[in-house]
């Protein structure tokens, strides 16, 4: 039987917070799920008998500093009697800016690797032309060029400033 050992708020930022449930079935563990606090009838009655909700962390960047920190209420959750949220905005934009950067990175090299091919099959033609085995690459020595171009270009991409505004640059026709 699952049973509800109270409830806290977890908060995103310093001002907007959900409701939390926290559960356990018999002899399990504890776990927590997000309820409608207006429709709920079980916080509705618990808030209506005295009771007041934990504070939550929401994420690393909500603290409460002037709060007492506790695993006891509900063990495996840290969670704060007292205190007021407080949101670093200054950190979560930080970390947000080195997300955005780690998916420019990957996106990049994604279409780096896509040109490998290209370029180690002229490599290779151009050693079969010098062996005589072959009259002459596929690929024009400009076609190459605008390749290499093209590869810089997408090594320089960190060169700019915001990286959820990237432009990218135009992927050669022979690579199409």
């Amino acid at each position: 039987m699952t049973a509800t050992l109270g409830f806290g708020w977890t908060y995103s930022d310093a001002g907007n917070y959900v409701v939390t449930e926290f559960l356990q079935d018999e002899g399990g563990p504890i776990w927590t799920r997000e309820i409608d606090p207006v429709n709920y009838k079980p916080y509705l009655g618990w808030i209506a008998a005295g009771n007041t909700p934990a504070n939550l962390p929401g994420n690393q960047f909500v603290t409460f500093p002037d709060g007492t920190a506790s695993t006891i209420l509900y063990p495996g959750y840290i969670v704060y009697t007292g205190g007021t949220p407080t949101y670093d905005s200054a950190k979560a934009a930080a970390a947000a800016t080195v997300t955005a950067w780690t998916q420019v990175r990957a996106t990049r090299d994604s279409l780096l690797a896509a040109t490998d091919y290209t370029l180690s099959r002229h490599v290779e033609q151009q050693a079969l032309v010098s062996a005589g085995k072959l009259t002459a690459t596929k690929l024009t020595d400009a076609d190459i060029l605008e390749v290499q171009i093209y590869r810089q270009a997408l090594r320089d991409i960190t060169l700019q400033s915001d990286p959820t505004a990237i432009t990218w640059p135009t992927k050669p026709d022979i690579l199409t």
